[in-house]
Order: C-alpha cells, then structure tokens, then sequence
C-alpha cells in the first residue's frame, strides 16, 4: 500500500504571501499612473523594429532592451495600455517568486518551517516591488539574477553542469534588461569557470573540460558583439553624470539600505545608520564562517559546495568587479534602483548564514520555528506599513496625474470643449502617454519645455507650488495635489 504523501504547509503558506503580494502589485499596476520614465518605452522605444531597439535607436540608456522587446510585443496585442506595457515587469514577479522558493527550498530542505521566512525576507523590499510594477528592466533583471543565482547554487549543491550553463543564460538574460547586471554576469562567468575546472580539470576529463571553456567563451563573445553598439551609444551621453563617487559603503550600500527602508523608522531614529553597517557586519561574518568551516572541515569539497559558499563569494565577486571598474575604468558606483539586484544577493547570503547555524544547533526545529515567524512578522509588518497604492519612491511626483485628468475631464464635460494644457517638464511625460495613447482625446497637451513660460495661452498648467510665483500674475489656484503639485487655470480677462 502506498503511504499518502505528506502535505506540505509550509509551501502553500509561502504561495499564499506570493499571492497576496502579487495581488498588491497588481492594485498598483492599475491604479499608478505612469510614471516620467516608462512613457519613452511605450510610446517611442516600441515602435522601432526588433533589431533596432537591440542596437539602441538613440544614444539614452532610458531603453532597456529586454524589457522593451516584450512591452513592444504586449503593445501589438493588447494595445498600448497601463497595464499592458507593465505586464512584462508584472510576469517576471513570477520568476523572482519561483527563484525565492528554489532558493529557500535548497537551504533549508522542502519540509522547514524556515522557507516561509526565508521567502518573506525575498520579498520584504517595497522598493524592489515598485519595478514589478512599473515599464522599466530593473525589476525584470533583479528576477533574472534571483533565479540565476538558483541555479547555480544547485549547480554546485548537486554537481549539475547543465543548471550552471543555465545559471549563465540567465545572467545575460539579467544583464540584457539592464547593463548594471554586467557586473553580476561578470561574477557568474567567473563561478561557472571555477565550476568547470574543479568538475573537469583532470587527465581523464581534459577534453570536457575544454569544450566547457570553449562553449563559455564563445558565447562571451558572441555577447559581447551583441551589446557593444548600445553600451557605445549609452556611454556618448554621459549618463554616468547622475551617479557619484563616494565610496562604495556611501553610494551602494547606505543608498541600497535607504531605498528598502522605503521612509520606515523601523526601530529607532538612527537606524539609517546603523543598518548599513549591519549589513556590511552579517556579510564579514559569513565569509569569517565560512574560512572557519573550511579549516576545520574534513571534507573540503563539501564546503566548495555549500550553499553558504556559493552565495557568500558570489556576492563578494559581484561586489569587488564592482570596485575594479570604479577604480580602473572610473565608472561611478552604483546607486538605488541601478544596485536593487544586491538586495536579493545579500538576503541569500543571509539566509545561508542562518541555515549553518540552525545545522550546527540541538533545537533546530524549535529555533526554526521561531526563526521564521520572526522573518515572516518582520517582512509583512514593514510591507503594509509602507505599501501605498497611488505612487512608488522614485516618481512621488507624478502620483496625481489621474487625478488631474479627472479634473480636467470633469471641466471639459461642463465645457465641452477641448482643453489645453502646459505641465512642468517633470510632469509632462506622464501625461504624454495617456494623450499620445488616445486615451484623452479632448486634451491638447503642449510640447515638452523645461521651463516655466509665462507666456504661455494655456488654460490650464499643472506646476510645482513653488513655480507658482512665476504665474500668480495670470493664473489662478484650482487645486492642490499631494501638498507640492498645483493644477492652474488662467483668469479670465
């Protein structure tokens, strides 16, 4: 008689937080607008031809290949809607959910309470959630990182070579929606070699091995000729302008730690402070486990094959290539959402770190208990304190374009006649994809200008408050949006 396998709780409980979570993100897909940085992917980027957007139309890194590849063939489906060109950014919150619990479940084993914490702590990052919802790679990228990062942990775990190449693909894949990812690539090419040579390197296996190397450095290369137009274009623009140098704990960490704090004061006032540091002391603290683990092993293989190894190094190598191109080349760190791929890379080592230290413990099912409820309290309490349904960090600023599209609408249904606005600059792209859409087709939206023109005929301009001065001879106060946007119309003469 066969034995009814056993039901696994933990698992489903970790479906049901993914689901809850990917229901979230789906509320803000719809009711966001559109933000100042997505309207070029739907509106401009899209239209070009498949090998165009691959070799970059213009010289602006705002293309994000991989992701405007898959907007451009949601757009000739559905139509240019919201919550069509966000739907590739949404789909890929799949793949990071599935990484988390590939990761989780080779940690910590199919059946540990841990996984339901470990998957919490994945996605307790309300930053890393706004690009789940939004038209932009970053999101897209950190998935692709996430699962690569999966693989090829069991790639070592189980000595697998097919899931390291599989690992490999999904890094280019990463670095295709955003070039950041390079740098992670970089790390994983890098692991994969280390792999092939402690796999294959032998008199009997020679052959194996070359043909390993030979694969990966092809495909190096084959890549490489792939993105040197667009990565030759990106740089013309001196994008690097809006990045800085002060130091990689400065510019990579403390920004990373602030954007995940996402505003919350979570324990005391200094707690921007001291999470950084937190940071880089949990990272020391597994590399010092893991040398430990290493000298006092008897089995040294089983440690190269560690999960607290794999995640550890990797993220220490993604981290120092980091460093050698800033201090070679001069590249400016990375900062904010450029660097939201670390996040998911950091937890990895955490969590590794907590699985060696349940494994070396006389209570492990209690302490993982505990342990994981802890995670799971800690995550769902700073995600719903700082979920917020109309907006995202990045772009506060045009969390009210609805709502002054309603406005308007409601005036020109009074009207009935077609209204002509002028916005700041900031402001304008956000509106110019609802009108270069069709979707407000009694809106005359005026060109793009970055400043202010008091000259203008406009009925109405959408401004800063502060840009108001400039304007209070003509124009008048209609309403007031989030306590810094202010929607004017002109007086009448």
């Amino acid at each position: 008689m066969t034995a009814t396998p056993k039901l696994n709780y933990t698992l489903y409980a970790s479906f049901v937080l993914l689901g809850v979570v990917a229901i979230g993100i789906v509320y803000k897909i719809l009711h966001v607008p559109i933000t100042h940085d997505e309207t070029a992917t739907a509106i401009f980027y899209s239209k070009f031809s498949v090998w165009e957007i691959m070799m970059y139309p213009d010289n602006w890194p705002n293309n994000h290949i991989l992701n405007t590849l898959f907007v451009k063939f949601c757009i000739s489906i559905f139509g240019a809607e919201q919550w069509a060109v966000r739907l590739p950014s949404y789909v890929s919150f799949g793949f990071y959910a599935w990484a988390a619990i590939r990761i989780s479940s080779l940690v910590f084993g199919r059946n540990n309470l841990m996984i339901l914490g470990s998957v919490a702590l994945f996605i307790a990052n309300p930053y890393l959630l706004d690009f789940f919802g939004l038209s932009r790679g970053y999101g897209m990228a950190t998935a692709m990182t996430l699962l690569s990062l999966s693989f090829m942990l069991e790639g070592y775990m189980k000595g697998k070579t097919n899931k390291v190449w599989t690992a490999i693909i999904l890094g280019i894949l990463a670095s295709y929606a955003n070039f950041s990812l390079l740098l992670f690539l970089s790390a994983t090419i890098l692991f994969a070699i280390l792999f092939f040579c402690t796999k294959f390197f032998n008199k009997s296996n020679l052959k194996n091995w070359a043909a390993h190397i030979g694969s990966l450095f092809a495909l190096v290369i084959v890549y490489g000729a792939l993105i040197t137009v667009p990565i030759l274009k990106m740089q013309t623009t001196n994008q690097f302008q809006y990045w800085t140098s002060n130091g990689f704990f400065n510019d990579t960490i403390f920004t990373s730690t602030e954007s995940w704090r996402y505003g919350a004061k979570l324990f005391f006032e200094f707690d921007r402070i001291v999470i950084p540091y937190l940071v880089v002391a949990i990272v020391l603290i597994a590399l010092v486990r893991l040398i430990w683990n290493f000298r006092t092993s008897i089995s040294k293989k089983d440690i190269f094959n560690s999960p607290l190894f794999v995640c550890t190094l990797l993220l220490i190598f993604t981290g120092l290539i980091n460093l050698g191109q800033h201090i070679f080349l001069g590249t400016p760190n990375l900062m904010g959402r450029t660097a939201l791929f670390f996040y998911p890379l950091f937890i990895a080592v955490l969590l590794t770190l907590l699985a060696d230290f349940l494994n070396h413990t006389n209570n492990q099912k209690v302490l993982a208990t505990i342990l994981s409820l802890g995670l799971l309290t800690f995550s769902l309490i700073h995600l719903v304190d700082r979920y917020n349904p109309k907006s995202v960090r990045d772009w506060t600023f045009n969390a009210y374009t609805n709502d002054v599209l309603d406005y308007l609408s409601h005036s020109r249904a009074m009207d009935s006649e077609i209204i002509k606005l002028k916005t700041h600059w900031m402001y304008h792209p956000s509106f110019n994809f609802y009108a270069s859409t069709g979707q407000t087709d009694w809106l005359e939206l005026y060109d793009y200008d970055k400043n202010i023109d008091t000259l203008t005929d406009a009925q109405y301009y959408y401004i800063f408050n502060t840009d108001f001065e400039m304007l209070k001879d003509k124009y008048e106060i209609v309403d007031e949006f989030g306590g810094y946007e202010m929607l004017v119309k002109r007086k009448s003469e």
